[in-house]
């Protein structure tokens, strides 16, 4: 069984992403503009080159973060793939590589769940960690909790896919996909 699911463009997410890093890069070029002026009539000391050097790598490294934010917005789409073997979910359109790739002993359940998102002017100043469900990054109408592994430690873990599905879709592809759990889980036990 082969998915392959479209991922809802917002105009208003891409606006709210380049007006965040406008703004964020305005107020680290200040900075950094501040500091060199200061630091060019002093000789440069270790502190001074630290400073410097954090101060251009924390921007890149956030800059990168609201870009993979960017592309995911314009040309996002999920593949979901379930063998007799696993269950593999890829997130293609990003900058940084997004797949998950779980074996179907480990997976526990696989369930539709209702996912709203969240309005911008309501919960981000709330919560800020929520700004990733503001713009239709996480969430999702399937959910798959399976069990993981650590050194001595299990736990689970829950991934959620399927942002752009109806809720018709989305029931018909969780029948389908416990279908498949159920037959293969089943023809392991038996051998």
């Amino acid at each position: 069984m082969k998915i392959i699911i479209k991922k809802e463009k917002s105009c208003f997410a891409l606006i709210q992403l380049f007006a965040i890093l406008i703004l964020f890069n305005s107020v680290i070029a200040f900075i950094v503009f501040v500091s060199l002026t200061n630091v060019v009539f002093e000789f440069l000391s270790v502190e001074d080159l630290l400073t410097i050097c954090i101060l251009l790598f924390l921007p890149l490294s956030f800059n990168l973060y609201i870009l993979n934010y960017i592309f995911w917005q314009i040309r996002g789409y999920e593949i979901v793939e379930m063998t007799e073997n696993t269950l593999s979910i890829k997130r293609i359109g990003k900058i940084f590589k997004d797949n998950s790739i779980i074996p179907l002993y480990k997976i526990e359940k696989i369930e539709e769940q209702e996912y709203q998102p969240i309005e911008f002017g309501t919960s981000i100043w709330i919560n800020p960690f929520e700004f990733s469900k503001i713009i239709g990054e996480t969430g999702g109408r399937i959910k798959v909790t399976y069990n993981a592994k650590a050194i001595c430690y299990s736990f689970k873990i829950a991934i959620d896919f399927g942002l752009g599905l109806s809720k018709e879709d989305a029931h018909l592809y969780v029948q389908q996909m416990n279908k498949i759990l159920l037959e293969n889980c089943f023809f392991k036990k038996k051998m």
